[in-house]
């Protein structure tokens, strides 16, 4: 395959460097404004959260400070005084008015009836008197009250106190009303958001039982504030420049808004009637559609199932919402808002941004880091250029002396010494690269020496000649001042010393000593089953040095071993030892342990041949027994079988017969003398 070289390495490079040099940047750039953005972000997050939470909580203070307000009331003892004992005296009288008024064609003759007969029965009572006093106190206590008025238990206003611009109450019949059933009938503080049915605006009525010394409700104190009171503090609200606040009842109904637009309407359609009628009766009738019969009657609304589910969240936690996006229907424009539950009203207060108002300082920012990466692209450019330039020439007198180390031709240091002198990296590249090139050729010298000591200590099969020359041809590529070659017995789990060279006395296989495959440094081989390189022995107490009298002699104050190993099997190890101190190095460890891995091979293939041999000659020694048998033998059976062997046996046995025939004297004596 035809090799394709670079025709502009200055360029290749510039380019190279540019690149290494702005991608880096931009993705870290990038990465820095997606942090700031998500960080902008989450600031203006935690804004809209914090503004909708000290807007409801501004809103909490202004209704706990009239809940309180109305609880001074009903808790004054003129109050509590004037509904249980001088109402209860007037009874009978209060009964009869009571029906009288619901004989009234309207709420001005109802007040035209009452205001005289309760002032005839109350008017000079001191009580009465001061019940008035306190309540116009509270009234004229606080510029956003409209009304503060007592109630009895039937539910007619008793004590009045108002604006001068507002209509009296007296004579109406305010029983069916939500803020005094839930006092009298609940025990219990109580806020009902109204709209005025002849004012038709907002009031807040703050209602609270009025009870006697036996805990009995007696009637119901009511003072109402003005609805701006509560939502002045909502359409004065700004953020920015076009982020505002609104005001959401129990019910997803909008009672404030910056745009009229948005009013009494719900974020989804409403279905329920119960709802519907709790909203009729807070708000009045108008606010609703009806059919010609007066039903299926529905709230206008919004398609804002998003916004009605995260209010519905809201309210049963204490938290601010999350902000949410949403498209503004009237407008078509993307709004962000969060919600923030009011505790007293179970209402929720949102405060409003638009989306553009709200990604305007992330814009801002996108263009900044933009326009520095721009700027900064441009430098790294320049530099990258002029880099490219000062690099390109070392770079090409680098290439051009890899590619004549390549092609075998002679390499000197000195070609590269001007590269060097730089002393810079590209220097220090050269320094390595020089120092590399060396360093490969004297691998390829190791190797090739290796190669030609596996062929000599390959050359014999006797064993004992075998060691001998891996021995002697060690000492011509590791310098070493005694060295020894141990056999593994694995019957008695011994090290057998087979040679040793370098001392006054060469050891070969008759003298032979024995050491524990598990002592000194031998058995540290057999343990690591890897070379160990002990550059001072006088220092290193991992175990004792062996003591046989070869070590005493040489005084060794440095190590090399490294293990036989065949089939994962160590069968031996070889030692150099030398007289001073760092007498190896890590080359010698590596080049032994080249040499080991032959020499293992090569130990077990004599081995293997030796004993061959032994069991050859107990072989042929046996052989010998067997013949030697045979001849004597055959030898027998041919004495037998002559004439005159024949003959003499013939003879023989004639003899004894005779003999069983005539017993001689000296058989006879014996048994006559018994």
């Amino acid at each position: 395959m035809k090799r394709i070289i670079p025709r502009s390495i200055r360029a290749k490079l510039a380019l190279s460097l540019l690149l290494a040099a702005l991608l880096p940047m931009s993705l870290t750039a990038y990465y820095n404004l997606q942090s700031s953005l998500q960080s902008v972000q989450r600031s203006e997050y935690e804004k809209l959260k914090l503004l909708a939470e000290s807007t409801a909580s501004r809103l909490n203070q202004v209704l706990e400070y009239n809940q309180y307000a109305i609880e001074q009331v009903a808790g004054n003892t003129a109050v509590i005084e004037l509904l249980d004992q001088d109402v209860a005296d007037q009874q009978m009288a209060l009964q009869t008015l009571v029906e009288t008024l619901k004989a009234a064609p309207d709420n001005a003759a109802r007040f035209a009836l009452a205001q005289p007969e309760l002032t005839r029965l109350f008017g000079n009572n001191s009580r009465y008197i001061a019940v008035n006093e306190t309540l116009q106190n509270i009234l004229e206590s606080n510029p956003d009250y409209e009304y503060v008025y007592l109630i009895d238990s039937r539910g007619m206003p008793i004590v009045e106190r108002r604006l001068d611009t507002e209509p009296t109450i007296i004579g109406l019949d305010l029983q069916n009303r939500a803020y005094f059933r839930e006092a009298f009938f609940n025990d219990q503080l109580y806020i009902d958001p109204l709209v005025g049915r002849s004012s038709k605006r907002l009031g807040f009525y703050f209602s609270s039982p009025i009870v006697n010394a036996d805990q009995e409700p007696v009637g119901v104190a009511v003072i109402k504030v003005k609805g701006e009171a509560i939502t002045d503090i909502v359409n004065d609200f700004t953020i920015g420049e076009e982020g505002y606040a609104f005001l959401v009842d129990q019910d997803g109904v909008v009672v404030s808004h910056e745009d009229p637009r948005w009013y009494y309407h719900s974020f989804e359609q409403i279905t329920n009637q119960t709802i519907i009628d709790s909203i009729n009766e807070r708000f009045g009738p108008k606010l609703t559609q009806c059919d010609a019969q007066g039903r299926n009657c529905v709230i206008e609304y919004f398609n804002l199932p998003s916004l009605i589910q995260t209010i519905q969240a809201t309210k049963n936690s204490l938290q601010s919402s999350q902000p949410i996006e949403y498209t503004d229907p009237l407008s078509a424009t993307q709004q962000i808002v969060s919600f923030h539950r009011i505790e007293e009203l179970n209402w929720v207060v949102g405060v409003n941004e638009s989306e553009a108002e709200f990604s305007a300082p992330i814009n801002r920012l996108s263009q900044q880091s933009l326009v520095i990466v721009v700027f900064v692209g441009l430098i790294v450019a320049v530099l990258a250029l002029l880099l490219a330039r000062s690099i390109a020439g070392p770079i090409r007198k680098l290439a051009s002396s890899a590619q004549a180390v390549e092609q075998g031709k002679p390499f000197e240091p000195n070609d590269l010494a001007g590269v060097v002198a730089q002393g810079d990296e590209v220097g220090h590249l050269a320094n390595v690269f020089s120092d590399m090139v060396l360093a490969l050729r004297a691998r390829m010298n190791e190797l090739r020496t290796i190669y030609e000591i596996g062929t000599t200590i390959s050359s014999s099969v006797d064993l004992d000649q075998t060691l001998d020359y891996i021995i002697t041809t060690i000492k011509t590529v590791v310098p070493y001042d005694v060295a020894e070659i141990c056999l593994y017995d694995k019957r008695t789990n011994t090290m057998i010393q087979h040679i040793a060279a370098g001392t006054k006395i060469n050891v070969h296989g008759d003298v032979a000593r024995s050491y524990g495959a598990d002592e000194s440094y031998v058995g540290l081989l057999m343990q690591k089953r890897s070379g160990i390189l002990i550059a001072d022995t006088s220092r290193f107490v991992d175990v004792g040095q062996n003591q046989a009298t070869i070590w005493q002699q040489t005084r060794a104050l440095s190590y090399l071993g490294i293990p036989l190993i065949f089939n994962n099997a160590v069968i031996g190890t070889i030692e150099l030892m030398s007289k001073k101190v760092n007498g190896f190095t890590q080359d010698n460890l590596r080049m032994l342990e080249s040499i080991a891995i032959q020499a293992a091979v090569v130990v077990h293939n004599a081995q293997e041949v030796r004993e061959r041999e032994s069991q050859l000659k107990a072989q042929i020694t046996e052989l010998r027994i067997e013949i030697d048998t045979a001849k004597r033998t055959k030898q027998v059976e041919e004495i037998v079988s002559t004439d005159f062997f024949q003959d003499l046996m013939q003879k023989a046995s004639a003899a004894r017969n005779r003999s069983r025939r005539s017993p001689n004297i000296s058989d006879e004596t014996p048994n006559e003398t018994t």
